[in-house]
């Protein structure tokens, strides 16, 4: 299955309900998760924080994603051992290629919770 079909069935179960978002064991966001969409090469979340101020974020679409409903735990993975799909020799190249800009998701893991 590709990651755009994946991420829409995932996001498709989790309409309306309360999430938080994490990056780097960091609270991120937090709130009813209300929209998405795919614009390019991003995923537009639009989500109602508890004073009902809607806020809309832009992410990167990630090189893979990993849905455990168990534990109520989606994954987003930007790491570039998942681009290179394991392949070392890739991975090196990649890991020497010259960064542009500064991009929080670079080489992290986005966890998204779902909130009971």
């Amino acid at each position: 299955m590709f990651i755009i079909q994946k991420l829409e069935k995932i996001f498709k179960s989790i309409l309306q309900k309360e999430i938080k978002i994490n990056l780097n064991n960091k609270q991120f966001k937090k709130g009813r998760f209300i929209l998405y969409n795919t614009n390019n090469y991003y995923l537009d979340l639009t989500i109602k924080k508890s004073d009902g101020v809607m806020k809309k974020m832009e992410i990167p679409i990630p090189f893979g994603v990993e849905c455990w409903e168990e534990d109520k735990l989606i994954y987003l993975d930007y790491r570039l051992k998942t681009l290179a799909s394991m392949n070392e020799e890739l991975y090196t190249i990649l890991k020497k290629m010259k960064r542009d800009g500064n991009n929080k998701f670079y080489d992290k893991i986005l966890e998204i919770e779902i909130v009971n």
